[in-house]
């Protein structure tokens, strides 16, 4: 296993923000690079599951980074999870009209599907997504229940990704200030960890550089503080001139917030 050093990191960013292919070409062998070398059929299995999750990530990132900023951050965040040796360490989810009733749901969807699977090692998780499609098929589930179903099995049920770091970019909070609607830049938290909550702000001078939007920021940040949600804010120029260290302080704070946060007691 081995582990690349800021500069490689570095490097590796100012070739990725030029084209989503590129992107995904880049976190290729930082997969392979981050498993170990025993267990063969196992690492190879990995390193395909892993590879595909990482182009997923990189196509979701694209899709939702709303400036260069923003994208230049969310890589920087994703190249430090691989290069810790992580190949699934970061989930990023699509954008959340409600993050606090979407974040319930979904831990409420994980536990009762869990409880209601069979016995594992009796029937194999690849014969409940052919279940999903079929139900699917036949009408007995939606596309959209369906694909958070087999979403679920994969993550949840069959990786064990529920203890993983979920990133949820642009997530809003319904009438959070002054009965307004707020849309946070990047939304971590973790299904297994309903205490682990942590929203990062990046502040480009664009948009934060008078009174008026300094003191929005701040009773902002209470609001989601008093909602129980850890608020992290940079600046823009922290992110663009200093994106590998700026990524690696916010990872460190977001695995320490997890050993701190005691997860969910199991399903009877």
């Amino acid at each position: 296993m081995s582990h690349r050093r800021p500069e490689e990191i570095r490097e590796l960013l100012s070739e990725v923000l030029v084209s989503r292919d590129e992107a995904e070409a880049a976190v290729r062998p930082l997969v392979r690079d981050c498993l170990p070398d025993e267990n063969g059929d196992v690492r190879q299995f990995m390193v395909s599951v892993g590879g595909i999750h990482a182009k997923r990530v990189v196509e979701a990132i694209w899709a939702v980074a709303e400036s260069e900023l923003e994208k230049r951050f969310l890589f920087s965040l994703l190249l430090s999870v691989l290069s810790r040796g992580d190949p699934l360490g970061l989930i990023v989810t699509a954008p959340m009209a409600n993050a606090v009733e979407n974040m319930r749901d979904l831990r409420h969807s994980i536990r009762e599907f869990h409880g209601a699977m069979p016995d594992p090692g009796r029937v194999h998780w690849l014969e409940l997504i052919e279940a999903t499609n079929d139900q699917e098929r036949l009408g007995g589930l939606s596309p959209g229940q369906a694909s958070l179903q087999r979403h679920i099995l994969f993550y949840y049920m069959m990786l064990g990704a529920t203890d993983e770091i979920h990133l949820t970019p642009q997530a809003t909070f319904p009438r959070l200030l002054d009965g307004r609607d707020c849309r946070v830049d990047c939304l971590f938290w973790i299904p297994d960890r309903p205490g682990f909550g942590v929203v990062v702000e990046c502040d480009s001078y664009q948009y934060h550089d008078n009174r008026e939007a300094f003191d929005r920021d701040r009773r902002r940040s209470r609001a989601l503080q008093a909602l129980g949600f850890k608020v992290l804010r940079y600046s823009g120029g922290e992110i663009y001139n200093q994106p590998c260290a700026t990524s690696v302080e916010v990872l460190k704070f977001l695995l320490e917030e997890r050993e701190r946060v005691p997860p969910l007691k199991p399903t009877t």
